[in-house]
């Protein structure tokens, strides 16, 4: 739903970035709203290629890193933009990527881009690279084991206990510690 509602919009920005990002670095590049002409060929950025499924994957790495680490509100507004900028700046990287593998495959290893599986292993790199791993430098900041987490644990772990036993089943196996076999005489 999200990709068909704001798709369009989408892959304007994906592609005027994109743009901007060759324009840095080649000189003939032509951007005319969603087509990219680069060396003389024609990349398009259609909607699958919009960023919508970047953006749903980098929200769902984010709410359950959120879910995970628990942060204050004002530390999961932060978070939420940060999984929000990196999820475009990931799917512009790999427009910019697709544009220069489909114009000049040999910069790339002379893989062909546009077939898979290379077309989405580059996007679940730049994904991985760009949003995923510094969504996990944040979780890992803004982490917090306070006592209500570990007496909301111990309070599950007790009652999962209780009921073990309420339900007539038996103590749980344990082995008993190792000890060398015992030596036989004669």
């Amino acid at each position: 739903i999200v990709q068909r509602t704001i798709g369009h919009m989408l892959q304007q920005v994906s592609a005027k970035r994109a743009c901007g990002v060759l324009e840095t670095v080649y000189d003939a590049v032509t951007c005319e709203g969603v087509r990219i002409v680069l060396a003389g060929k024609d990349v398009l950025v259609d909607l699958p290629c919009s960023g919508a499924r970047a953006l749903l994957l980098t929200l769902l790495a984010f709410a359950g890193a959120a879910a995970t680490c628990r942060p204050a509100p004002l530390q999961f507004a932060a978070g939420f933009l940060i999984a929000l900028v990196l999820a475009r700046a990931a799917n512009i990287l790999r427009i910019t990527v697709l544009a220069i593998g489909f114009a000049e495959p040999w910069r790339l290893g002379g893989i062909a881009v546009m077939e898979q599986p290379w077309h989405d292993l580059i996007g679940l790199a730049t994904l991985a690279a760009l949003a995923c791993a510094p969504l996990l430098t944040w979780a890992k900041r803004v982490w917090r084991r306070d006592a209500s987490y570990q007496a909301t644990f111990q309070a599950i772990a007790g009652g999962l206990h209780r009921l073990r036993h309420s339900a007539g089943f038996p103590p749980a196996w344990r082995p008993s510690p190792w000890r060398p076999p015992a030596r036989r005489c004669g």
